[in-house]
């Protein structure tokens, strides 16, 4: 079963580097994933590059808006309570962030009518979202009810 959320390591703070590992966690849902929203960092400035490989659309948040990226930003505060703010992501493995993401899949959620994320995910996913998080690239999924 797949979960919501998917995190994945960047190794540099770079837009190859974004869409290396954007174009990595896609792959693993072909066909599933159908939007991103970005915010407007240079890492994703070669975002057409993923929309010309992939069946995705891009769409941008106004600059200092971030309630049109309320689900992003709900998902950094998790994130964070496993990675604090000033502990250093240089150490992060990928497999630390699959573990991060399987325990955030496993967590009910008020959004999703306290349904786990995993068991949500039979649903068909209707977009997803994507935020550069210190150094991670994080897809959250949003299913439909």
């Amino acid at each position: 079963m797949e979960g919501r959320e998917k995190i994945g390591k960047l190794q540099a703070r770079t837009a190859a580097e974004t869409n290396r590992t954007l174009l990595g966690l896609l792959a693993r849902h072909p066909g599933r994933m159908r939007t991103i929203t970005a915010d407007n960092g240079t890492e994703f400035h070669w975002y057409g590059q993923v929309e010309a490989l992939n069946p995705v659309k891009f769409y941008f948040a106004t600059p200092h808006h971030s309630w049109e990226r309320g689900t992003n930003e709900n998902t950094n505060g998790l994130i964070r309570q496993y990675l604090p703010k000033g502990q250093s992501m240089a150490r992060v493995t990928q497999s630390e962030c699959d573990l991060i993401a399987a325990h955030l899949n496993n967590r009910p959620r008020k959004d999703m009518a306290t349904k786990h994320p995993i068991n949500a995910s039979l649903l068909t996913s209707k977009c997803c979202t994507t935020k550069l998080n210190l150094g991670f690239c994080v897809l959250t999924a949003e299913f439909s009810r």
